[in-house]
């Protein structure tokens, strides 16, 4: 199917649906006609046997015997050309454009009348009250739109000043700045320095994020509290990388909730060294109790060992 549409169309009467002579011929012959009557819109017809056949796609020899049907009820000439398809096709049917523009000008003629002079070429033009009428009420709505634009206005720049002052630097609603959101960076940058964990390089996305976090009053009061606990209690080693996924710990981890709490609550402090047990004295050796608990211990399980084995053999 070509991307060009042809728009060309035809007038189909009522009366195809009725009239015996086409109702009479089989459906097939019926489908043809109206394809027949598709090819004479577009001006294919008259055609030869051959055209017509590929246009319908069927084989010549249909096509023969279709035409003689039609031939006999009066549908189709000797020449392949369609009786009675001038008189019924008229020629305002294909050209709407040209009913519009008679519309129009007629229309047009109606509104204003004018007199043009031969020798000055000057226009005495004579409007009808109906044009006055009109123009009036474009007046009116012209003066309905200005004086509804100055409210409008007057609205907005209150609404404009009412934000401003929301907005404005000294408000509390403001928000926090980027400053602030480079201090927290500055303050963890620190931390991770000092003790192995990832640094943040402060970007656009960082500080936005910082930004929305001191939102919460939470955050906002206690993330010195917690950064200053971090330095001195610190370094973790789960923080550090020392866990079964290599992770560190970094900004966004930082900016959690569940992390504020364990850093305030000293879960992320420095665990304290493992002491070793002390069996003995100082030099690490086992003490004679120790001996012969131990002793005693491997002789009952001994015996336990034996009886089994004797059940067994029984």
């Amino acid at each position: 199917m070509s991307k060009s549409r042809d728009w060309r169309w035809f007038r189909l009467y009522t009366e195809w649906m009725e009239d015996p002579k086409i109702q009479q011929l089989p459906e097939r012959d019926q489908r043809r006609h109206v394809m027949l009557m598709c090819m004479a819109a577009k001006g294919l017809l008259p055609a030869d046997d051959k055209t017509i056949a590929f246009c319908l796609r069927i084989t010549p020899k249909s096509w023969q015997t279709t035409a003689k049907r039609l031939r006999s009820a009066g549908l189709l000439t000797e020449n392949n050309s369609l009786p009675t398809w001038e008189s019924r096709q008229f020629s305002s049917d294909h050209s709407g454009a040209d009913r519009m523009r008679k519309l129009r000008s007629r229309l047009k003629g109606e509104k204003c009348a004018v007199t043009v002079t031969s020798q000055n070429c000057h226009r005495d033009v004579t409007v009808t009250a109906q044009k006055q009428n009109q123009i009036q009420r474009q007046n009116q709505k012209q003066n309905h739109v200005h004086s509804s634009n100055d409210s409008m206005l007057q609205s907005r720049q209150v609404q404009s000043n009412t934000i401003s002052c929301r907005l404005s630097p000294t408000s509390r609603s403001a928000g926090p700045s980027l400053d602030d959101a480079r201090q927290v960076i500055d303050a963890w940058n620190q931390v991770a320095k000092t003790h192995g964990y990832k640094q943040s390089r402060g970007l656009k996305g960082a500080l936005r994020k910082v930004q929305a976090r001191l939102r919460d009053p939470d955050f906002r009061d206690h993330w010195q509290e917690a950064t200053t606990r971090l330095l001195e209690k610190g370094p973790h080693p789960h923080l550090a990388g020392n866990n079964d996924r290599n992770w560190i710990a970094d900004l966004e981890w930082f900016l959690t909730h569940k992390a504020l709490r364990k850093i305030l609550d000293g879960s992320w402090d420095k665990p304290a060294a493992k002491r070793p047990k002390n069996r003995g004295t100082q030099t690490g050796l086992p003490t004679v109790q120790e001996i012969e608990a131990d002793l005693a211990e491997w002789e009952r399980q001994e015996k336990q060992r034996r009886l089994f084995r004797t059940k067994g053999d029984e």
